[in-house]
């Protein structure tokens, strides 16, 4: 019998994992989506606390992150953050600044090579 991974938390139930890092089976998730799920989430935390510090809480926070892998072994080529802020007015804030700060807070605390990493950051009202 093939051993066939999966995983699972208090938050989800049990989900069978995919080790392939080109194509995806429905129903099942695989390493990167983890890994996007886990800094994604990460940054946006750190992003909004940050800006409830700066006293500008915001109306929406989305985070996509999207992970590039090389090879079997999910050698990391590359990782992007799409950080959307929708502000119920529009605020005199370095949001591009903030968001940077909040990706290198995340990058040494769960340990992104930074050097991949790209960002962009777009606002509205």
């Amino acid at each position: 019998m093939a051993y066939r991974p999966a995983v699972g938390s208090r938050s989800f139930g049990v989900i069978p994992m995919s080790m392939s890092t080109v194509e995806t089976t429905p129903g099942e998730t695989t390493p990167g989506e983890l890994l996007a799920a886990a800094h994604g989430s990460a940054l946006a935390v750190i992003l909004a606390q940050m800006l409830e510090d700066a006293g500008t809480p915001v109306r929406e926070l989305v985070v996509e992150t999207t992970y590039e892998f090389h090879g079997d072994w999910y050698e990391v080529g590359r990782v992007e953050f799409h950080v959307r802020v929708r502000f119920t007015d529009d605020p005199d804030l370095p949001l591009h600044q903030l968001a940077s700060a909040a990706l290198d807070r995340c990058a040494e605390s769960l340990g992104v090579i930074r050097d991949k990493v790209a960002m962009s950051v777009s606002r509205a009202i």
